[in-house]
């Protein structure tokens, strides 16, 4: 796999998710991306 295939699949986070402390609408915004790692599709897993 290239740099510019690992580019294109993966999106880092600038900032860590706050988790103590956290609002309902942070809280929504973790489970929203956790949810979308879970449900991502990739060829050749199986």
């Amino acid at each position: 796999m290239s740099s510019l295939d690992l580019k294109q699949r993966v999106s880092l986070k600038a900032e860590r998710y706050k988790v103590a402390w956290a609002s309902d609408d942070e809280k929504s915004e973790l489970l929203k991306d956790v949810l979308a790692m879970a449900n991502a599709h990739r060829d050749g897993t199986g």
